[in-house]
């Protein structure tokens, strides 16, 4: 079984699964957006005054959100090194944030750091699954 490569959704699948995940993602964000200053009132100090932070975390569910059906596929794949590159580029991109900011910005650094984060792993999953695939020889 091992030997066997990996079933392949066609590419017009993919393409429509990427479409209507960026569509239910957006369905699903945007009214919370603006709802945010509405939600945020709810829990009252100091939670009313932070919309820039709640408006980044909503971004990474977006972006997870959007990214879903690359991130399926990607798995399906398992290319290794690729994976690792995508999990790792996006994880360094969040310490580093994380490091340089959250001491002056504290939340909104981790929040920012956390959608970069999002950003690089969902974009990169979905670079792989839109190019071919590696041929890979032996294993």
């Amino acid at each position: 079984m091992a030997t066997q490569p990996p079933v392949q959704a066609p590419r017009r699948l993919l393409l429509r699964q990427l479409a209507a995940a960026l569509l239910y993602s957006s369905a699903f964000v945007v009214p919370l957006l603006l709802l945010a200053p509405a939600t945020l009132a709810l829990y009252g100090k100091p939670y009313d005054s932070h919309l820039a932070v709640y408006v980044l975390l909503l971004g990474v569910q977006w972006a997870n959100g959007a990214g879903r059906p690359a991130v399926r596929h990607m798995v399906v794949q398992w290319d290794a090194r690729r994976i690792g590159v995508a999990v790792g580029s996006g994880a360094v991109a969040v310490v580093l944030i994380c490091a340089l900011g959250v001491t002056s910005y504290g939340a909104l650094a981790a929040a920012a750091a956390s959608l970069t984060g999002a950003l690089i792993f969902n974009g990169r999953a979905i670079g792989m699954a839109l190019s071919r695939p590696r041929q890979t020889s032996g294993t």
